[in-house]
């Protein structure tokens, strides 16, 4: 029984998370929907107005759906659509500080939902990967540390001492994480990646997304072989070093930075 007790204590260290690292989380998250809200701001009318590319109308038509939630749908007017910006960026700007963090996660997480949905023509990948990150961030304590509820909770007398949490929501977010990458080299199947090593060297030669250092570094074909085949053995197997179980803050810190 006693061995088994000590198992279970250091496996629920390994999915334990600090939370100075979630108020670095919640951080980040933050000025992302700031940052996502702002560069979507500039295209608000043709976007998401029924003066834009697609009118709620069209919509309607081509990309209705029962499971879809969207307040955006309820107005077509670019005033509509400011103010419901606006309002995302103060829940936003309530998230940075850690006041409120809870309601300011939850109504995040609403409104970011509800502006995707509202045109899903001009998603990624990585939209889909935000709101699922702000879908977990909403079980997770992000105020205790280094926020406005902190300092509030301490003048209250109801400071946490603990250094770390173990919950379901910490258990989530390190397994979507892990799983991102994952299934992401699980699915780098063909013939660029193994046996001709050329897919990095076919993404950095696409104009649009290219920097100046990729196409830079396009006149190195061997080291690109060479980080195709890295990049593929690390994304499936060092998602894996974050759940080592032995040096485990020097392992995930270290993981972490490799990431």
């Amino acid at each position: 029984m006693k061995k088994i007790k000590e198992i279970a204590t250091k496996w629920k260290k390994v999915f334990s998370i600090d939370y100075r690292s979630l108020a670095f989380f919640r951080i980040a998250l933050a000025f992302l929907i700031l940052f996502d809200l702002y560069v979507r701001s500039k295209e608000l009318i043709a976007h998401y107005t029924d003066f834009g590319v697609l009118p709620r109308g069209i919509f309607a038509e081509k990309f209705a759906n029962k499971f879809w939630v969207s307040v955006h749908m309820a107005n077509g007017s670019a005033v509509f659509q400011t103010i419901l910006f606006l309002i995302a960026a103060v829940f936003a700007v309530a998230l940075l500080l850690g006041y409120k963090t809870k309601i300011a996660t939850i109504f995040s997480w609403f409104l970011l939902i509800s502006l995707q949905s509202r045109n899903p023509m001009v998603l990624q990948g990585g939209d889909i990967f935000f709101r699922i990150l702000l879908f977990w961030a909403m079980f997770l304590p992000l105020g205790t540390r280094y926020s406005v509820d902190e300092v509030l909770r301490i003048k209250d007398g109801k400071e946490i001492k603990e250094e770390s949490i173990f919950s379901f929501g910490t258990v989530g977010i390190l397994l979507q994480f892990a799983f991102v990458f994952i299934f992401s080299a699980l699915l780098k199947t063909g013939n660029e990646w193994f046996p001709n090593g050329t897919a990095i060297y076919y993404a950095l030669s696409i104009d649009q997304f290219a920097t100046g250092l990729g196409k830079f570094l396009l006149g190195f074909p061997d080291l690109l072989k060479f980080l195709t085949h890295y990049v593929f053995y690390f994304e499936l197997l060092a998602p894996l070093l974050l759940f080592f179980p032995f040096f485990f803050g020097q392992t995930r810190t270290f993981v972490t930075f490799l990431f």
